[in-house]
């Protein structure tokens, strides 16, 4: 490349093993850089009783930013990411959501591969993600999201 940068291509058996594997979750506390799973302990309170509500665990979160990543889940994961990112913006436990999803492009690469059934329309994509943010999903919390687009594979070269 004349940027400067050497690609390394992936053999495509090697990556087909890295598509199947399931990568280990890391104990909480042992993300890179500070970043934790977390999961927040919420109460509300009526008439004098105490209510535990606790949140759905955030994937990763570091100084007020909660980070989802949903790459293969069923799409209904989002609504349940961004309802918990409105809740904890709500009661200023976070200050922004994000989320990292596949853009929609990828499901050409998963076909070539012989995955496409099992990356479907049906799983988390930015095309499922946007009609819900654009309908109010996440209320009023500031949301930054990313969709990982085929550019950027490096494939058999």
């Amino acid at each position: 490349m004349g940027d400067g940068r050497q690609r390394h291509p992936r053999p495509r058996a090697a990556l087909r093993r890295r598509l199947r594997a399931r990568p280990p979750t890391p104990p909480p506390g042992t993300l890179p850089r500070g970043w934790v799973e977390k999961q927040f302990q919420t109460a509300i309170e009526v008439d004098g009783k105490r209510l535990d509500s606790p949140t759905h665990k955030v994937d990763c979160y570091k100084n007020g930013i909660a980070l989802e990543v949903e790459w293969n889940n069923k799409d209904p994961f989002f609504d349940r990411d961004l309802n918990n990112f409105r809740l904890l913006f709500d009661l200023r436990a976070v200050s922004v959501g994000v989320i990292l999803t596949r853009a929609d492009e990828l499901q050409e690469i998963f076909k070539d591969l012989g995955r496409g059934s099992s990356y479907g329309m049906s799983t988390t994509h930015m095309s499922k993600l946007l009609p819900r943010i654009e309908g109010g999903g996440g209320a009023g919390c500031p949301l930054l999201v990313f969709g990982i687009r085929k550019s950027l594979y490096e494939g058999d070269q």
